[in-house]
């Protein structure tokens, strides 16, 4: 019995290293194989295999964490989010094991789909490649937010992998840090000259790809390396095609930032319950991707229904929420909260910061409305003319004069705000007899006589101006950028346009939860430091 099991295995094992080294014999197109010259010549794939049935199952025995419980969520986008009760993964484990650098940074922290998902990975290449260890980087730090070394890894759904790598006969290098990887794909550690290896790196790519307990938004990596992965794929005659066009699409070196060449950077869809806690997915979705729309829209439905016949205290809960989902549907019930004159005054509170932080469909006629509304809430008026200060135009400037001689105080100093946002202007008080309001409101109106036959661009540069920054030549041109990104370190007007012209001219828009002050500069900064090349600047030492 024992004999003829033993006579199948060999056949099997025959049949599993054909197609492995398949991609070294002929089937290999020819500049692979040259590129491929430089990892061991005719022997680079010939790595040791094992043929286990349970390659096909994905789930592991023991999982790092237990998604059923599901304490943990991702909390809004990856850039501007967080974690609540962000779950730590073990810094070692059978086949996986983090840089030298995480344990003292904290970053080996995120959602049960990530872990888990990055486990069972690491467990299938493993299977497959005895001996092969994950290498893992940061992920996040425990309750999310920003970390120093990254502009995304917020909110738990994102993680830096180490390529597998080898020596020029194929053994696999123990690692504790990233490295760095030359267009062919070769590299030096401590050991020497070390190599990508394409076998080992495809199976954990194809093994997050086939999951089918994930969905995977981008496996980030420098174009040559995904080239290499790509072709030798491409190569074996046992590639799930649906598989290969998905990596095509998913993996891809990132345009706003570091190639990539020394590691993968994971990022996952936003899961089922992450969704309807708050977990916002950025960037596209792919054809073949549930980004569970249709779930979220039936729960705001039901919290809306709830919401009108929930208690204060369940009502005042309800409206967090629905900030946290960025209901804009929700909008006009939430405005009609605010204007009732039976709700207690903390739902009311409740409902006016709500809308404050929805990204709300009020349309900018709404919001004038609303503004120039002496009948409304004070505290709505701001609201309203707050949002007029990123949602208006230059047609908006003449009307929005007239409110500053409005009766309320407040409304007349956030007017002059939000004049200040949408021309890039702010006009001092003219000396003089008389009221105050009106000699600004005046001076306004000849400012607006001089100039609304301008064009937007001139409106910011002849303001960028007036507050001391002149700048060489055209200002939408690329020698100004570096200038534009310093501005946005101002945490006024002048920060917020700086940031406005900048993905005007550079055609990129960060998504940033603040347009101006400290978080905008240094995402600009970093950006910058990755991107400057394309815009003609040999270095980025100009900032």
């Amino acid at each position: 019995m024992w004999e003829s099991r033993l006579a199948l295995g060999v056949v099997v094992l025959g049949v599993v290293f054909a197609s492995e080294t398949a991609w070294s014999a002929s089937s290999r197109p020819p500049e692979i194989a040259k590129r491929m010259g430089r990892y061991g010549g005719e022997q680079a794939a010939q790595l040791p295999i094992v043929v286990d049935d349970s390659l096909q199952q994905p789930d592991v025995v023991s999982p790092v964490c237990d998604e059923d419980d599901m304490e943990c969520r991702s909390v809004g986008c990856t850039s501007f989010g967080r974690i609540v009760r962000g779950v730590e993964m073990p810094l070692v484990g059978d086949t996986w094991r983090f840089v030298a650098s995480v344990p003292g940074r904290k970053t080996n922290h995120g959602t049960p789909q990530l872990l888990n998902a990055l486990q069972r990975a690491s467990e299938r290449v493993h299977r497959r490649y005895p001996g092969a260890i994950l290498t893992l980087g940061n992920i996040s730090f425990k309750e999310g937010g920003d970390i120093p070394w990254s502009v995304s890894h917020n909110s738990g759904r994102d993680a830096d992998v180490a390529f597998y790598v080898t020596d020029k006969d194929n053994k696999l290098i123990d690692i504790d840090r990233f490295v760095s990887m030359n267009r062919h794909g070769s590299g030096k550690f401590d050991t020497g000259d070390v190599y990508f290896s394409v076998p080992h790196n495809w199976a954990f790519v194809e093994a997050l790809l086939s999951d089918p307990m994930i969905q995977v938004q981008w496996i980030f990596v420098s174009t040559p390396l995904r080239n290499l992965l790509l072709e030798y794929a491409a190569s074996l005659p046992d590639t799930d095609p649906t598989m290969l066009a998905r990596a095509e699409v998913v993996v891809r070196q990132p345009s706003d930032s570091s190639p990539h060449a020394d590691h993968f950077h994971v990022r996952l869809f936003c899961s089922r319950p992450d969704v309807l806690d708050g977990c916002r997915n950025t960037g596209q979705i792919w054809d073949w991707v549930d980004d569970f729309g249709k779930d979220l829209a039936l729960h705001i439905d039901q919290l809306l229904k709830d919401l009108s016949k929930g208690t204060e205290d369940e009502k005042i809960r309800i409206l967090d929420k629905l900030a946290l989902l960025q209901a804009r549907k929700a909008a006009s019930t939430v405005l009609a909260l605010i204007l009732s004159d039976t709700e207690s005054a903390s739902v009311r509170t409740a409902a006016l910061t709500t809308l404050q932080k929805l990204d709300t469909p009020l349309s900018v006629q709404q919001l004038e409305e609303l503004a120039f509304d002496v009948k409304a809430p004070e505290k709505l008026r701001l609201t309203a003319l707050q949002k007029l200060a990123v949602q208006g135009t230059q047609k908006l400037v003449p009307r929005l004069v007239e409110l500053l001689v409005d009766d309320t105080g407040s409304v007349r100093k956030s007017t002059q705000r939000t004049l200040a946002y949408l021309t890039n202007h702010s006009l001092p008080t003219p000396k003089g007899k008389g009221n105050a309001d009106v000699r600004l409101k005046t001076a306004w109106e000849k400012w607006y006589r001089e100039h609304k036959s301008s064009e937007w661009a001139q409106w910011m540069k002849e303001g960028f101006g007036a507050a001391g920054t002149k700048f060489k030549g055209k200002m939408m041109q690329n020698g100004s950028i570096p200038t534009l990104i310093k501005l946005t370190a101002k945490d006024n007007h002048i920060g917020y346009n700086a940031h406005r012209v900048l993905e005007e001219l550079t055609g990129h828009s960060p998504r940033l939860g603040a347009h101006h002050g400290a978080t905008a500069v240094k995402y600009w900064k970093k950006w910058w430091g990755a991107n400057h090349k394309r815009f003609g600047f040999k270095k980025a030492k100009s900032l």
